[in-house]
């Protein structure tokens, strides 16, 4: 059976354009608060709205293919390639071209890299995978066989495929071409199979102990071993207690965040910013339509149930929904939710509606 192990993901800034991606990482893996785009052009967009004026979204456990198939039809729904931050229209797993590397000298992207690899099947996508999330040096990256399916590995007397290995081992995330490479790095198996992947395996007692936790001084790996929730990464607990100051109890207990989803509506799937949007007349924030699928409410009723009452302002001579008195200012205006944070805060519509 295929795995389901991906995800594809929706980043929408305040400016109204989006970016779609895809993921077989975990989305605070990928993500990284924004700093795991710093390679990308979408990172520019990143740092002048700052990345919790953004929204996200995500739908998981999808297999490759239809992740793949879900990326390219969410950038071709959002537009996001002719205004947005896509730079491609998706559906592959490829090399990034915006991706460079230096290698004896020049500047090369992944493509131009796997076409200096004497294996004639490397592609950039191998690079930058070899490269990017297993840390290889550039040597091995364009030396190093790749794994075949029928390639086996003798362990406790049984013949086992990369694969098969990567599915017996307790480690999140381990890919068989992580098993490869550590085998070939001299690794025996045991230790290839347990140890986390980007964490030094360390002895207790080396490294400096800077964490106090239930009466004992830890480094951050004897933290980690520690962690109440497996999917926490070291570094994740690391950057909560050091850069936003958590409680170790706190930093090693609380899941990761989760992230907002896409939602099934009529047969295509919506953020809740789009469901708020289909019925204007109900007067819905997405915010509403939120709270009340917290609240257990379907997706149905969310969308087109309308509020109860909404206050009425004067506009012009007439009672208007101030959603109504965002229509009718002239463009280039700002977002209605800008727009009604600052009528909230005394400004006047005209005003309030300048970018």
């Amino acid at each position: 059976m295929e795995e389901r192990n991906y995800s594809v993901y929706i980043h929408e800034f305040p400016d109204g354009k989006y970016y779609v991606g895809l993921t077989k990482q975990s989305l605070e893996a990928r993500w990284q608060n924004g700093d795991g785009y710093k390679s990308q052009p979408v990172y520019d967009a990143i740092l002048n709205f700052g990345w919790n004026s953004i929204n996200h979204y995500s739908i998981d456990d999808l297999t490759r293919e239809e992740a793949q198939e879900l990326e390219k039809e969410l950038i071709k729904k959002y537009n996001s390639v002719d205004n947005g931050y896509n730079i491609s229209e998706g559906g592959g797993c490829g090399g990034s071209p915006w991706i460079e590397y230096k290698y004896n000298g020049k500047i090369y992207n992944p493509e131009e890299l796997a076409r200096l690899s004497p294996i004639s099947e490397m592609t950039g996508h191998d690079i930058t995978n070899r490269v990017n999330y297993h840390g290889w040096s550039i040597e091995d990256a364009l030396n190093t066989p790749l794994i075949h399916k029928n390639q086996t590995v003798n362990y406790n007397g049984i013949e086992y495929t990369y694969k098969e290995l990567a599915d017996m081992s307790s480690v999140d995330d381990l890919l068989p071409s992580d098993i490869n490479f550590r085998l070939k790095r001299g690794w025996d198996i045991e230790r290839a199979l347990t140890q986390p992947k980007n964490v030094k395996l360390q002895p207790f007692g080396i490294g400096e102990k800077i964490y106090e936790y239930d009466g004992e001084m830890l480094n951050s790996y004897e933290l980690w071993q520690r962690r109440k929730c497996k999917e926490l990464k070291q570094s994740v607990i690391v950057g909560r207690i050091n850069q936003h100051g958590w409680s170790v109890e706190d930093a090693i207990t609380i899941p990761p965040k989760k992230y907002g989803l896409l939602y099934e509506y009529q047969g295509k799937l919506y953020n809740t910013k789009e469901l708020a949007q289909i019925y204007p007349q109900n007067h819905l924030e997405n915010h509403d339509i939120t709270d009340r699928l917290r609240a257990g409410w379907s997706v149905e009723d969310a969308v087109e149930k309308p509020k109860v009452s909404q206050k009425k302002y004067l506009y012009n001579g007439k009672e208007m929904s101030l959603q109504q008195i965002h229509k009718l200012m002239p463009s280039p205006k700002v977002g209605y939710t800008t727009f009604w944070k600052r009528v909230k805060n005394g400004m006047g519509f005209e005003e309030a509606s300048k970018k």
